[in-house]
């Protein structure tokens, strides 16, 4: 399969003299596959504010577009992986994202902790039975579309970016779960 995308991004830092910082942007975005030509419209947004002490509170928002699908089996015993594009079939993966984040200083270290949340859509996964071991390219009439997702999580995080000793420590706690009409109701 062959398919081609561009697009465009503009983003632009805002600084207020009270702390507070802002950085907006947008992607527009084009896929052509075959006869389809998906459109996108990404806007993005983050910012926060910092005390003169550097401790840090931040947010984010981001809408996503993505033509290439990851295609997951795991029977046999044997995870793999392939990556397939969007087709007329196969509409790109959308997501929303948003995110909070507190960072303080703590004598030599930073502490930080940031939850996010993930709304996703167009997701796909092979049809209850299906294999990846049967010969051919018609991967598109061995999978279920139109799945929708979530993740969510939270990371904790310590780093020290001052003396000989420097470096972090980072610890994810995730949750990501995907439903599909025909797979798991």
């Amino acid at each position: 399969f062959q398919s081609e995308s561009g697009a465009v991004y503009f983003e632009d830092r805002i600084s207020f003299p009270s702390g507070f910082y802002l950085s907006p942007g947008i992607r527009m975005g084009l896929i052509k596959s075959f006869s389809n030509m998906y459109y996108s419209f990404e806007p993005r947004i983050s910012g926060g504010y910092q005390w003169p002490n550097n401790t840090n509170i931040s947010f984010s928002y981001s809408k996503i577009q993505q033509p290439i699908h990851l295609l997951s089996n795991s029977g046999l015993g044997m995870p793999t992986d392939l990556w397939v594009p969007s087709t007329d079939k196969v509409p790109p993966q959308k997501a929303q994202q948003f995110s909070l984040g507190l960072d303080v200083p703590i004598g030599l270290f930073d502490v930080g902790v940031e939850g996010y949340y993930k709304k996703l859509n167009n997701l796909i996964a092979y049809s209850e039975g299906a294999s990846f071991l049967i010969a051919g390219n018609d991967w598109e009439n061995r999978i279920e579309t139109n799945g929708k997702g979530q993740a969510y999580g939270v990371e904790v995080f310590i780093r020290k970016d001052v003396g000989k000793l420097k470096g972090w420590l980072g610890y994810t706690l995730s949750w990501s779960k995907r439903q599909f009409d025909n797979i798991n109701n």
